[in-house]
């Protein structure tokens, strides 16, 4: 069958008296109608925000919480290369030799300190060992 051709149930349909719809349904309709075409009321931006958030709030916070970690890597971040050379340094590229003369003497405080101390021996060694008092031998 083509599709431009017709079934003969087709053509008893088409040949069929067609009734009008209901007069209450009809009036529905035209209600909705006008409903649906009438401007509706501007809501207040947090409504608006509220109606589009709300139906997945745990995404939309756990969205909100990768902006603040995003935001707060970023402000942790060291200044860019590029930037500094533009502003310039805020402090001196070399320090003057004073402050370089107290850093040497920071670092060989510390390391004085840091230095174990020889071990302690058990007997004297300015004196020679023959010359130890003569207790335990025999007479």
């Amino acid at each position: 069958m083509k599709p431009d051709e017709s079934t003969p149930f087709e053509d008893r349909l088409a040949r069929a008296p067609r009734s009008g719809l209901p007069e209450d349904l009809r009036a529905a309709c035209r209600v909705q109608a006008r409903a649906a075409a009438a401007p509706r009321p501007t809501l207040p931006l947090w409504a608006a925000l509220r109606s589009w958030f709300w139906p997945h709030p745990i995404a939309w916070a756990g969205l909100a919480a990768l902006w603040c970690l995003i935001f707060g890597l970023h402000w942790q971040a060291p200044v860019p290369i590029d930037t500094y050379a533009a502003t310039g340094p805020s402090i001196p590229l070399m320090p003057d030799p004073e402050a370089l003369q107290q850093l040497a003497l920071q670092r060989a405080t510390r390391i004085e300190a840091l230095r174990p101390a020889p071990p302690s021996l058990p007997f004297d060694l300015d004196r020679p060992r023959n010359s130890q008092p003569l207790t335990n031998r025999l007479a």
